[in-house]
């Protein structure tokens, strides 16, 4: 079951009512993901995703499958441009293939990460604080970069992965403040964690009584793109993995507008020609 697009109750597609800023813009949003969000794609931690694929020892083999198999990008266009989807899985291919280190597990684990984070959570993330702002809003954005040691009675995360998916849940609801023995800076994350989110939920800004304090969160513009890094040391930066954001935010539908556009102009040709012939003969 999926929503229809009725004129009235859902008036016209997401995609369009960002672009035309016709929605209720929200006067302050917190938008966020985590370095490690691909990992909700794979079997990573267990504890926290059903997902099929043994990413600790993928292989290029196994990488090729998943573009070819996986992506809600790909099942979605299949439906209507069948003839461009090789287009679309080659440009990802060639994207995300670690070419220096072709066959070294750890870089393919690597760049399959990124593939699931890049084109389902962050970029689509970046996407609407982009329109948000654009339309007014104030937005700010974070990304954890720090993975909360859940060892004690939970799970425990492999060591390639930093922010995991959900990691900034159990920093929010403070785990680490529960635990028996908790890393130091995992106290101290959590803490500024549950600062921050309790500020933004009373007054719409994670520090709106110290703007001057060196931990200061600045707002996202369509600029420096700042945001965010929560780790040990809080640290602002700018412009979120900006190569990876052109391809899925400008590049993909860059591609989806000229494959449109060339099944249009194909089908008109071809009627075209078909109704010549009628005609002549």
């Amino acid at each position: 079951m999926r929503p229809v697009l009725n004129g009235d109750f859902i008036p016209d597609s997401p995609e369009t009512l960002l672009d035309k800023g016709n929605f209720t813009n929200p006067e302050s949003t917190m938008i966020g993901v985590a370095s490690d969000d691909g990992s909700a794609a794979t079997n990573a931690i267990p504890e926290l995703s059903n997902g099929s694929l043994n990413i600790s020892s993928i292989t290029r083999k196994r990488f090729l499958q998943v573009i070819e198999n996986w992506s809600p990008l790909f099942n979605r266009l299949s439906q209507t441009f069948k003839r461009f989807v090789k287009l679309y899985k080659e440009a990802v291919n060639q994207e995300y293939t670690p070419w220096s280190n072709i066959n070294k597990t750890r870089h393919i684990r690597r760049m399959t990460l990124d593939l699931f984070k890049d084109s389902v959570i962050i970029a689509p993330s970046i996407y609407h604080a982009n329109k948000f702002v654009k339309n007014g809003a104030k937005v700010f954005f974070y990304q954890v970069d720090h993975g909360i040691d859940m060892s004690e009675g939970y799970f425990t995360h492999p060591s390639f992965l930093k922010g995991y998916h959900q990691t900034e849940k159990f920093m929010v609801f403070g785990f680490p403040l529960k635990a028996s023995h908790p890393p130091p800076a995992d106290v101290a994350i959590s803490k500024k964690v549950i600062e921050m989110w309790s500020n933004f939920a009373k007054t719409g800004d994670p520090y709106p009584y110290d703007t001057q304090s060196e931990e200061s969160w600045p707002e996202y513009d369509l600029n420096s793109k700042k945001y965010l890094s929560i780790e040990p040391n809080l640290k602002v930066k700018s412009n979120l993995r900006p190569r990876q954001m052109a391809f899925w935010n400008d590049f993909i539908p860059f591609l989806n507008k000229t494959s449109y556009e060339s099944c249009v102009t194909n089908f008109t040709k071809s009627n075209i020609s078909d109704s010549d012939s009628l005609f002549l003969s």
